[in-house]
């Protein structure tokens, strides 16, 4: 959310339009391209509010990311630039997350990926050595584990999703850029300027 709003700031400044779209097993939130300053400001209060509301149990709603990514592509304009955050823990089958990049790339849009992780929880698993109760934050399904137990496991599985991804990507000529959570906004602004240049 807040690389988001931090995007959305310098599009203005450069008076680019922007639209946001927000979505889990639905579209939650969407308005279309506009470059005025109430409409930043309507953006931003949406966001805020986003940022504020607590995580409710009875709230979870699971990702349907390649069907959502097919729904906001009938939504936007032809060659649009459109920037796309996930964590991509909710890929259940490549073949249509295949379709629905496709979809976006025969639009004429050109697409950047941005790749929402903490590298060291979701891809080193750094844990401290004792049990931990783990709740799906989509699911709200709830486990006791032990790192050591499903470390080996699971890095071999994410290792292997990340290299799917990244070739699904690549065949599309879509830019991945990898962000740590911990590491700030820095490489996010950056490669939306590189990409930005390229098109304009």
């Amino acid at each position: 959310v807040d690389a988001a709003a931090v995007l959305i700031y310098l599009m203005r400044s450069q008076r680019d339009a922007f639209g946001v779209t927000f979505f889990s097993d639905d579209i939650d939130f969407f308005a279309p391209a506009k470059s005025s300053l109430p409409h930043q400001r309507f953006v931003f209060s949406h966001l805020e509010n986003l940022m504020l509301e607590n995580f409710k149990e009875n709230q979870k709603k699971k990702t349907a990311l390649s069907a959502m990514i097919n729904r906001s592509a009938l939504l936007l304009k032809k060659r649009s630039l459109v920037i796309l955050f996930s964590d991509f823990m909710a890929i259940e089958n490549y073949e249509e997350l295949n379709n629905a990049i496709k979809h976006l790339r025969y639009n004429k849009h050109e697409v950047v990926v941005f790749h929402i992780n903490h590298d060291g929880l979701e891809n080193q698993f750094n844990l401290r050595n004792k049990y931990y109760n783990v709740v799906d934050m989509e699911t709200g399904e709830k486990m006791k584990l032990h790192p050591r137990e499903i470390k080996e496991v699971y890095q071999r599985k994410r290792n292997e999703q990340l290299e799917q991804l990244n070739q699904l990507l690549i065949q599309h000529q879509v830019d991945l850029i990898n962000v740590d959570i911990d590491r700030g906004f820095d490489e996010v602004l950056l490669q939306y300027l590189i990409k930005r240049k390229k098109i304009f």
